[in-house]
């Protein structure tokens, strides 16, 4: 608080002793005032008559100072309510979540607060990538022929005139017609030549770049060329298949796997998979009629009469009570959901299940497995319901495609792959946000060795929030402390030095009194967690007024829990953050109503109780309010008063002014006397 006193209103009062609060002409008479001080008797009769202005002003000063003393205590409730409904509220740090990857050079991530602690395990196969051609080295001197071409990427299409000229004409040219989808520069490889590159500005598999037209300078260029296609197949023997169960129908060409029937492929000269190697079958599956299950029933055997039986001279007749039963019969089990109807066996051990779940023709790209060979393929239909045909199986990789294409690929139109707990994943960008609920990947460069993503809490920002609002806390509570203790002195705020301002200041006044009561109880209360009386006060996080055990009045931790202040142990209050966190944020905000609006809770009851305490209607704004009334009224009766003083000093001045002139006249008079009868 800045420092406060009655050096202005004690200059102002010095200039106004030795000066008059009146500009009227003032009757002094020559000869007189020296002899009689006219002058100093009227400057103290009129300061008498100032006096209880001097009062008044002091008394404006000293509510001034009570406002500007109030008006720093209602920057500290604001900071504390500030600081308090932040734990709460739409942006509490309980809620924050951080993503940590044990490989950022891989993959990072940032995870939003609705994401939920876990961990994955992450390896990044390949990255997404645009197409980017480059041309050979060229001179600025080198002429390119015309062209007339498009340029297609996913479902955009783009057309280019080009009238000629070297690389760097293209180049413009380009940017400027096919900027929607692609970029051109040229980089100077040498003082005197320099490579064209044109690069795509989407990645992913679906973006290739596609030219038609006539390519006359790009093939000039040598950006494009015409290519082969090359491919190399493997057709798996499917004759020396093995079954295992079932009835299957093996063909040189097809599998027709039956219901519950399995088989067994051995490969000991099976390919190795390669860059562009990828697994081509087609699939028919064909539901079969539902079979009806057995039905337990009592067979309905007509009811024959027995013969007549006489005992003891009484004769029984009637119809057989036995009949045929037959023993219930179990159902099959019916499986209709097996999809893995493929598993291919690497020699490194790994296996990998492949899962069509309609018919048609699949193609699997082997990207996981590069470098592996496959030692063993089974197909399997577990179900009940269904037949399966596998047909037209083959292992294919590209050696080089054909038509036109890039001579010099910079890189190549390419998905992002990655497996995320064992389970590949594609997609056209490196940017992913669909896959985890609430963290966002960003795919960097291919990983080794799997990653370890962690989402977890953000337990820093939670620690830091809590000392921030024990801060806000102590420092409300160090000014109620100071504001309302009891203190004798009765010196007015404008003489008060700056250490002694606050001393008291408010200790009548019962609405400190009580908002530093409440205060403390609401954080010495026990509220409800999850955790029962494990944790329910602030003490059992490390946040706490008064250590057990030690009441010692003379050290420092007494007197500032006197004063209603907490302390903090930091290493207790880390730990309860780390192994209790949704109990702290409970002992701070909770809903115990299911409404889903927080009731419960240190900081929910302790902004209830500042709503009363500054604001539209609070008592600090009643009391800064009624002072700032008091001023206007003491200054109102300051001008009166100031009034009041001039007349009264012009009176006075008027008065003696009469007197000197009586005076004057009277010796005039004696001295003609004098002259008239002379001293013989």
């Amino acid at each position: 608080m800045r420092s406060l006193s009655l050096a202005v209103g004690i200059v102002c009062a010095s200039l106004m002793w030795g000066a008059s609060i009146t500009n009227k002409p003032i009757l002094n008479l020559p000869g007189t005032e020296n002899k009689f001080d006219t002058e100093g008797t009227i400057k103290k009769l009129v300061e008498v008559k100032r006096l209880p202005i001097l009062k008044k002003q002091q008394e404006i000063q000293d509510l001034k100072i009570e406002n500007q003393i109030i008006q720093d205590f209602v920057n500290y409730l604001r900071e504390l309510d500030t600081k308090t409904k932040k734990l709460y509220s739409f942006e509490s740090p309980f809620g924050d979540k951080l993503a940590n990857s044990t490989d950022e050079y891989s993959l990072s991530a940032i995870a939003q607060r609705k994401a939920k602690k876990s961990q994955y395990r992450i390896r990044v196969i390949q990255i997404a990538q645009g197409d980017a051609y480059a041309s050979r080295s060229l001179s600025r001197f080198d002429t390119l022929p015309p062209g007339d071409f498009s340029l297609t990427m996913g479902e955009t299409t783009v057309r280019v005139r080009f009238r000629g000229g070297n690389i760097y004409q293209l180049a413009e040219q380009l940017n400027q017609q096919a900027s929607e989808i692609i970029e051109a520069k040229v980089i100077a490889d040498t003082p005197s030549t320099g490579v064209l590159v044109i690069s795509g500005k989407k990645t992913g598999q679906k973006n290739k770049l596609i030219f038609s037209g006539t390519l006359d300078p790009l093939f000039k260029a040598d950006v494009l060329k015409m290519g082969e296609d090359k491919k190399e197949t493997y057709l798996p023997p499917l004759t020396r298949s093995l079954t295992k169960k079932g009835t299957p129908i093996i063909s040189p060409t097809s599998l027709t796997l039956t219901p519950e029937s399995e088989v067994d492929l051995v490969l000991p000269d099976g390919p190795e998979i390669k860059d562009n190697t990828s697994l081509i079958f087609s699939v028919v599956i064909t539901p079969l009629p539902e079979q009806e299950s057995p039905t337990n029933y009592l067979l309905d055997f007509p009811i024959e009469k027995m013969e007549p039986v006489e005992v003891s001279n009484v004769t029984v007749e009637g119809g057989s009570l036995i009949v045929y039963y037959e023993e219930p019969k179990t159902p099959p089990l019916r499986v209709s959901n097996f999809q893995d109807y493929l598993a291919l066996e690497f020699n490194d051990g790994q296996v990998q299940y492949l899962s069509p779940t309609a018919s048609g023709t699949y193609s699997n790209q082997m990207v996981l497995q590069k470098g592996k060979k496959i030692v063993r393929m089974y197909f399997k239909n577990a179900n009940t319901d269904k037949q399966v045909i596998l047909q037209n199986i083959s292992i294919e990789t590209t050696i080089s495609e054909g038509g036109i294409q890039g001579k010099n690929p910079v890189s190549k139109a390419q998905d992002a792959i990655f497996t995320l707990d064992g389970i590949e994943v594609k997609r056209d960008k490196n940017t992913i946000d669909d896959v985890i609920d609430g963290v966002s990947l960003t795919l960097k460069n291919p990983s080794s060795n799997p990653i370890t993503l962690t989402i977890d809490h953000d337990y820093e920002k939670v620690y830091q929030a809590l000392l921030d609002w024990v801060h806000a806390y102590n420092q409300v509570m160090e000014y109620l402390a100071i504001v309302t203790t009891p203190d004798k002195d009765r010196t007015p705020l404008s003489e008060r030095s700056q250490e002694t301002l606050r001393n008291g200041v408010f200790q009548a006044d019962v609405s400190f009194s009580t908002l530093r009561s409440k205060l403390r109880t609401i954080a010495q209360n026990a509220y409800p967690t999850i955790y029962g009386r494990e944790l329910a006060v602030l003490e059992q996080i490390g946040i706490y007024t008064k250590k057990a055990g030690s009441f010692s009045t003379s050290d420092e931790d007494w007197n500032t829990a006197k004063m209603g202040l907490l302390q903090v142990d930091e290493n207790r209050l880390k730990e309860a953050i780390q192994t209790k966190i949704d109990g702290v944020e409970q002992l701070f905000a909770s809903d115990t109503t299911g409404d889903m609006v927080k009731n419960e809770g240190i900081a929910v009851q302790i902004n209830l109780q500042l709503r009363y305490s500054y604001g539209p209607g609070s008592f600090t704004t009643l009391r800064m309010d009624s002072n700032k009334q008091k001023i206007a009224t003491k200054e109102k009766e300051i001008e009166k008063m100031n009034r009041d003083l001039e007349d009264y000093e012009l009176k006075l001045r008027q008065e003696y002014g009469r007197m000197n002139q009586a005076i004057q006249q009277s010796e005039a008079q004696k001295k003609w006397l004098q002259g008239q009868f002379p001293n013989k």
